[in-house]
């Protein structure tokens, strides 16, 4: 079998590097357990949010929710772009309620809350981020056998050395799916 590259979404993207060599497979197992308790402890259950919004163009939600957050009454931003069609928002759950109001005002075709424990990939993770940082300077990320597709940057990445930040960058940021 030769592999040209692979990709996964969200925490996928810790498979794929695994898959890949860059990650053995005990590191990559006691991170993503670390990854989850760091994420999990960043926002207070109830305060945070997520929905996938559908029939809208990305480009539109992210402004409604640039915009929503410019009001400074919580933060909500796009965090996944799952779908030509499909993207998911993040934040503060009265932030990301006021804009699912918008956005179905501007014609979504459904609003889905989703069951999450919490607003992944927006910048209300960044206590998580800074937390992971650490905690990759403590393991050796190989060589890659074949690259691997990154969330953050949506392009092919095979340097180890990138490897760390952009898994931190990537608890922080949308999931650029699409791309």
């Amino acid at each position: 079998l030769k592999v040209n590259f692979s990709a996964g979404h969200s925490l996928g993207e810790w498979s794929a590097l695994t898959a890949a060599g860059a990650l053995k497979f005990g590191d990559a197992v006691r991170l993503v357990h670390q990854r989850g308790k760091l994420m999990q402890a960043a926002v207070s259950a109830g305060e945070g949010a997520m929905s996938a919004i559908i029939g809208l163009d990305a480009d539109l939600i992210t402004a409604v929710c640039l915009e929503e957050t410019s009001k400074q009454q919580g933060v909500v931003s796009a965090a996944n772009f799952n779908g030509p069609t499909q993207t998911v928002i993040s934040g503060n759950s009265d932030a990301v309620a006021r804009t699912e109001v918008i956005l179905k005002e501007k014609g979504a075709i459904k609003i889905a809350r989703l069951a999450v424990s919490a607003p992944f990939h927006c910048p209300l993770m960044q206590t998580a981020a800074d937390g992971m940082r650490g905690l990759l300077d403590e393991v050796t990320i190989s060589k890659f056998s074949f690259p691997v597709i990154s969330n953050v940057e949506a392009t092919a990445n095979r340097d180890p050395s990138r490897v760390a930040s952009l898994l931190v960058d990537q608890i922080t940021s949308p999931v650029r799916w699409v791309e």
